[in-house]
């Protein structure tokens, strides 16, 4: 049942709500294992390490919010391009997790 102040999802956002909810997934997929590689990282902590332990662990959590976020209003607004930089922001954070804990 519709009220009158409802409209139906053009195919535009129905498409950037997929885009958001895929760029969120690939998100959640690069912490798993960047979140294992923070596990068995290196036995001492490297002078000037900021992405290793606790401030890995809060760089990943960083991401994740920042892509959630950025999904949760991509999805619902796609117009808002706040929404749009902050998964990007979170995507490019989680890249960046991945990459170096990998490295390390």
């Amino acid at each position: 049942m519709t009220t009158p102040g409802d409209v139906p999802a053009s195919g535009a956002a129905v498409r950037a709500g997929r885009i958001a909810a895929l760029a969120w997934i690939i998100c959640v997929v690069m912490a798993v294992p960047s979140a294992v590689f923070l596990a068995l990282g290196p036995e001492r902590s490297l002078p000037g390490d900021f992405f290793g332990g606790v401030s890995g662990l809060s760089q990943l959590v960083l991401s994740l919010a920042f892509a959630t976020v950025g999904a949760i209003v991509a999805s619902r607004v796609p117009q808002n391009r706040i929404g749009w930089v902050f998964w990007f922001t979170g995507l490019v954070a989680g890249a960046n997790i991945l990459a170096y804990q990998y490295a390390s």
